[in-house]
């Protein structure tokens, strides 16, 4: 994956094969060369485009099916470790909501990666959270359950009064007490609502 000058592959080198390759480009064999690189473009974030890092994680998925257990393994903790980057980073290429519909892609849940969110209290993880809520509006159908029931867990506000604790720029604070606000609206119409209510 080496490009003309001897070096690595550069995201702009790399753009239409990631899209191309396999498909329109020779086969499945030639877009899994390229993919290891792709794939650390995303993460050194060269690479923004969620629609594509939904696809490559799509197709990576299909293309390792067949593969032994350990080697599917570091292929799918991989994705854990790009989340785990990524929570760690502030400001970030991409949304977090846009990852979430990346990493969980294909029927995967998303549970997984919303636990690593709750237990990495750290301000970027907060901040990635509260533009999180912010542009909370209609999830995503096969996530709504789980990210609304994460939401009213109090997992996310334990992540937020850590990090508000932590912190004294305002600007952060006022972003973090909006987040809480909203969230705290949202568990009481969840608990209001018939079927959020418990059984007497």
């Amino acid at each position: 994956m080496r490009g003309p000058a001897g070096g690595k592959l550069t995201a702009e080198q790399l753009r239409r094969i990631a899209w191309k390759a396999g498909g329109t480009w020779g086969d499945d064999r030639d877009w899994l060369h390229f993919a290891p690189r792709i794939l650390e473009l995303f993460a050194l974030g060269a690479f923004d485009d969620p629609t594509l890092l939904d696809t490559t994680f799509g197709r990576l998925k299909m293309a390792v099916a067949g593969w032994p257990a350990e080697d599917r393994a570091v292929v799918e903790s991989f994705r854990f470790a790009l989340w785990q980057d990524f929570l760690a980073a502030w400001p970030t290429a991409m949304a977090a909501e846009d990852m979430v519909v990346a990493l969980s892609g294909l029927g995967e849940d998303p549970q997984p990666y919303l636990e690593i969110w709750s237990a990495g209290p750290s301000l970027a993880a907060a901040r990635h959270l509260a533009s999180f809520v912010a542009g909370y509006v209609v999830p995503v159908p096969d996530e709504s359950r789980c990210i609304e029931a994460w939401m009213a867990s109090y997992a996310p506000l334990r992540l937020l009064d850590t990090a508000r604790a932590a912190t004294t720029d305002t600007n952060v604070i006022a972003e973090i007490d909006a987040a809480t606000a909203r969230i705290r609206e949202y568990v009481a119409y969840r608990a209001d609502r018939p079927e959020g209510r418990a059984s007497p």
